[in-house]
């Protein structure tokens, strides 16, 4: 038999959550209830400790039927809540309702579509010698837009994940998601990706490291696709992947309540999220000359590797054909000199 410890009997968790409403402190009140659960007899009693937990984790996309609520251990339910705060990318896709999913899909299609009618216009902004400034309005609006119609995928279950822990309400999930507080979330995302593709492009076309290229410049493909092989091996990304593939966690650890909060959340997820793939957006740039062919194909890699299965074994195999590719490109090199 189970006895429940209330939020009133936790006066430093409650207060937190009256002051706060951190989700953050409210999954750690379930946790310390579960944990504080006090077993004097083997009984099938439910636990309501564990059906809260169960209640509470179906907002991630974590099954609640896999939480038995006659729990006889309170090491289940911690084991429950280690397994829930590695909650993988892929379990949050499988909770998208068909609505959401058929609206990120066209959203996504209608990004590419713009990003394939708008590449030739993207092409001759960059041969331009001098760019005003409504033109570069124009083309930092072009790249948030491809960066929608790459990234959009894999960042949806970080998103996810942010809209789900919007509905708690003293550690249940009661009330509706809040959308604009999600809007905002995912703003500062594409805003940072579209500025840091405008910098990145302008720095590479002053290098001469746009279009065609000659002499040693030959060598800058082969180079740079090098990088981006040894990158993946690093702790940098380690670091920055772990963080991209636990959105759960993420969210966790790093919420901020209100609309500023949201804004300031999204900018630090944002940061992570190059900090594992700039040098896939500088192979784009350089290698493949931003031609769709590329586009997808990178697009492709990072969803797979923000999938969170086996990540850094698929990470180093992709960082494997990229040190490959980076020989062909430099034999090409040598070929045409």
């Amino acid at each position: 038999m189970c006895h429940e410890t209330s939020a009133s009997q936790l006066p430093v968790v409650g207060s937190a959550l009256k002051l706060h409403g951190h989700p953050h402190a409210q999954l750690q009140l379930w946790m310390y209830s579960a944990s504080k659960l006090h077993f004097v007899a083997v009984s099938r009693t439910p636990c309501p400790a564990a059906a809260s937990l169960g209640r509470y984790l179906t907002v991630f996309g974590w099954a609640p039927e896999r939480l038995d609520p006659y729990v006889d251990d309170a090491s289940v339910v911690t084991a429950a809540m280690r397994t829930a705060t590695r909650a993988e990318p892929a379990a949050l896709w499988k909770r998208v309702t068909i609505p959401v999913a058929i609206a990120v899909a066209l959203v996504v299609a209608a990004a590419w579509y713009a990003t394939w009618t708008s590449t030739d216009s993207l092409m001759t902004q960059m041969a331009r010698l001098t760019i005003g400034s409504t033109d570069l309005l124009l083309f930092f609006a072009l790249l948030v837009v491809m960066m929608v119609a790459m990234m959009l995928p894999s960042a949806m279950p970080m998103i996810l994940a942010f809209r789900g822990m919007t509905r708690l309400e003293a550690g249940r999930p009661t009330k509706p998601a809040d959308d604009a507080a999600t809007a905002l979330f995912i703003l500062p995302y594409f805003v940072v990706w579209g500025a840091f593709g405008v910098g990145a492009l302008f720095a590479l076309m002053a290098l001469g490291l746009m279009g065609s290229m000659t002499g040693p410049l030959l060598f800058a493909s082969a180079a740079t696709l090098l990088a981006a092989g040894l990158w993946q091996v690093t702790r940098t990304k380690e670091v920055c992947l772990t963080h991209c593939t636990s959105p759960m966690s993420f969210v966790m650890h790093h919420w901020r309540s209100g609309r500023l909060g949201a804004i300031r959340m999204g900018f630090r997820h944002s940061m992570y999220c190059i900090g594992c793939c700039w040098l896939f957006m500088l192979v784009l740039f350089i290698s493949g000359s931003m031609s769709l062919l590329w586009m997808g194909g990178i697009s492709v890699v990072i969803f797979a590797e923000k999938m969170g299965v086996r990540t850094l074994l698929f990470s180093r195999i992709i960082g494997v054909l990229l040190v490959a590719l980076s020989v062909l490109a430099a034999l090409g090199a040598l070929i045409a000199m």
